[in-house]
């Protein structure tokens, strides 16, 4: 799943390293398989010497190099970042993946010109490895994406249990929000 697949974070905050360090703990992926663009390069240093992973200043360079793209930014800094990756030369990421507060599909995929957008929401113990990850897709994201995001999103390393439909979460459509979040990673 992932051969030669390269993931891509905009933003090196304390969630994009916990994903980090899981996948690196948890996948076959190696550091030269991910790529982080940060706005500080003092945190881009961190992340490259504790893990070997490839730093950036460039959200475009990331976005462009990315299979997988997860957009792990501040909600304040989503107009900007998405006007940025928006207009960035070269291939689109095939999936993004954005764990960001607030943003609603629609709104990512419109930004970025993608209609394969999955927003996830993974709970602080995932820092640590015994969290979950709450996630839905956009319609169209094909079932490899599924696949591959379900690995990428933070879980515990104990044995698995899945859970691939959440029922009783409701919301109403006229409030314009995303579909229900139908599939979630869940490891105990």
């Amino acid at each position: 799943m992932f051969d030669g697949l390269t993931i891509g974070f905009i933003g090196g905050g304390v969630m994009a390293e916990a994903m980090i360090s899981g996948l690196l703990k948890q996948t076959s992926l190696t550091p030269t398989q991910i790529y982080v663009s940060d706005v500080s390069s003092e945190r881009g240093q961190v992340l490259h010497s504790d893990y070997g992973i490839c730093f950036t200043l460039s959200n475009s360079e990331v976005a462009q190099r990315a299979d997988l793209l997860v957009l792990s930014i501040k909600p304040q800094v989503l107009d900007k970042v998405l006007a940025e990756l928006h207009g960035a030369e070269g291939r689109i990421p095939k999936v993004v993946v954005s764990i960001i507060a607030g943003a609603h599909i629609q709104q990512l995929t419109d930004g970025l010109d993608n209609p394969n957008v999955i927003r996830a929401m993974p709970n602080t113990p995932a820092r640590i490895g015994q969290g979950i990850t709450v996630w839905t897709a956009a319609h169209d994201v094909p079932d490899l994406q599924r696949e591959q995001t379900r690995a990428v999103c933070p879980h515990s390393d104990k044995k698995s249990t899945s859970i691939t439909k959440i029922t009783s979460i409701w919301q109403p459509r006229s409030a314009g929000l995303d579909p229900p979040m139908s599939s979630c990673s869940w490891k105990r």
